[in-house]
């Protein structure tokens, strides 16, 4: 079988809209979109990856940097190669009471189960997207009650800013 190195698409090369001819009978037909090929070689798909990813990312800071209410969620677990990933995530309503859901990033707690620890690693996730001005009109925060996110005896629960 062999391997698939194309993807056909569809570029429309502009053109007139149809019209009518002189004597009125036909419409004269509107130029057929060209077929284009785009390569799927790892360097191609990678470039366009890396594009749509940065857009991606600069709409998501665009709507948050305008949204008025932002929820922290935060969720830390184990995973097959023994790490501990924390997941930052936000909660938003928007002035059209749209609410959205979004990833920010992850990072390593390995060693760091502490309340402060995870507060610095939670607060470098968002530096590290470029969201400082984000961290700063959190509101509320929301985790799944893990013992590390609750006050520890080197956390005791100060308010930390």
């Amino acid at each position: 079988m062999r391997k698939l190195q194309y993807v056909s698409t569809f570029i429309d090369v502009g053109g007139t809209v149809p019209k009518k001819r002189g004597n009125g009978s036909k419409k004269v037909e509107a130029p057929r979109p060209k077929r284009s090929r785009l390569r799927l070689d790892r360097t191609n798909v990678a470039r366009r990856v890396h594009k749509i990813a940065t857009r991606v990312k600069s709409l998501k800071a665009d709507y948050l940097r305008k949204c008025r209410y932002i929820g922290l969620i935060i969720d830390e677990g184990n995973n097959f190669s023994r790490t501990c990933p924390l997941y930052a995530a936000v909660i938003t309503c928007d002035s059209d009471f749209n609410w959205r859901i979004q990833f920010i990033g992850q990072a390593d707690t390995e060693g760091k189960k502490g309340g402060r620890s995870v507060f610095e690693i939670v607060k470098q996730i968002f530096f590290d997207a470029g969201l400082e001005e984000v961290w700063k009109r959190i509101v509320s925060a929301g985790t799944d009650g893990a013992s590390v996110m609750r006050s520890t005896a080197d956390y005791s629960g100060e308010c930390v800013q």
